[in-house]
């Protein structure tokens, strides 16, 4: 990024699936002062340039193709369209995500380079050296965006100490995540949970990125992934099922009481009484489950959560 001339307050943004190239596009942006945002690729064009038209980026980072539901759609002609809405762009890197480079045309979008050609210009001689910026508190990190649906989208910016405070505070109190523990949070890089989720690494802890429909192979596809890694903690978007047969179909008790803990809703602010009778019905369910329940509520103008926590004592 220093080579091709990015630097501090610049914007650099994604327009990427929820994978490692964006968490490192994002911690590489940040490393150098420069200002992050990102969309994903579920995204129309107008949706995309709503948002970075306002802050224009002079970097931006995407991807070829995505797969949903098994099935592959090519993200080009929308790329190459976002590409003549953004005048300032100096260069877009294209990662190959779903088909080799060698299946890729780039020639219709202009100072377009694949990753590795562009990661190579990093490592010459007369590259820049490694060099982490320091920056005030207040420095911008992110540009978040509102919904849209009341006007065009609204921008706004969120400082890098703030975020990091505000993001420890959910992570290691009402979260209580250790180093040694692994989150899930089935997201996309144009929610607000994306970047709650990155700032997880400030904590020690990994994450699982995962990419694609919640219910391919199988229904049961997030459930496997908590059993065989280990998952401790797992946000999600979601209506609990509420009879005993569906929830036995997707829940083991050797999986809920040996790794998972906290069990987190998001996306939607669910009344206590709602959150209880979800929780109970799952205890029915499977009633050695010790699994604290929360309720998070997403405000991306304070880019923090409102929990509410519904714990196996308690209840």
């Amino acid at each position: 990024m220093r080579k091709m001339g990015v630097k501090k307050g610049d914007r650099v943004v994604g327009y990427l699936p929820n994978s490692e190239h964006a968490v490192e596009a994002m911690l590489a942006a940040a490393s150098i002062g420069a200002i992050w945002s990102s969309t994903s690729p579920d995204f129309g064009v107008n949706g995309v340039l709503d948002r970075f038209s306002q802050i224009q980026p002079k970097l931006i980072f995407s991807v070829e193709a995505v797969v949903y539901n098994g099935k592959e759609h090519s993200h080009m002609e929308k790329l190459q369209q976002v590409v003549k809405g953004l005048p300032d762009l100096k260069k877009v890197v294209v990662i190959p995500y779903v088909s080799s480079r060698e299946k890729i045309d780039l020639s219709k979008i202009p100072n377009s380079v694949f990753l590795d050609d562009f990661l190579a210009t990093g490592t010459s001689e007369q590259a820049p050296q490694l060099e982490f910026e320091q920056l005030p508190f207040s420095h911008p990190l992110f540009i978040m965006f509102s919904s849209g649906t009341t006007g065009a989208p609204k921008c706004m910016v969120h400082s890098a100490g703030g975020t990091l405070i505000q993001h420890l505070k959910e992570h290691l109190l009402h979260g209580n995540m250790t180093s040694s523990d692994i989150l899930l949070c089935y997201t996309t890089a144009g929610w607000m949970m994306w970047n709650w989720m990155v700032s997880i690494l400030a904590t020690g802890a990994a994450m699982v990125l995962y990419d694609g429909s919640p219910l391919v192979p199988t229904p049961n596809v997030l459930w496997d992934l908590v059993d065989r890694i280990g998952i401790r903690s797992m946000a999600r978007k979601w209506k609990l099922p509420s009879n005993r047969s569906s929830l036995e179909k997707l829940w083991s008790k050797e999986v809920l009481s040996r790794t998972l803990r906290p069990w987190i809703c998001t996306g939607t602010s669910l009344s206590c009484r709602a959150s209880e009778s979800d929780w109970l019905a799952c205890h029915s369910a499977v009633p050695v489950c010790t699994v604290p329940f929360v309720c998070l509520r997403n405000y991306i103008e304070t880019y923090s959560c409102c929990k509410r926590m519904f714990a196996p004592s308690v209840l």
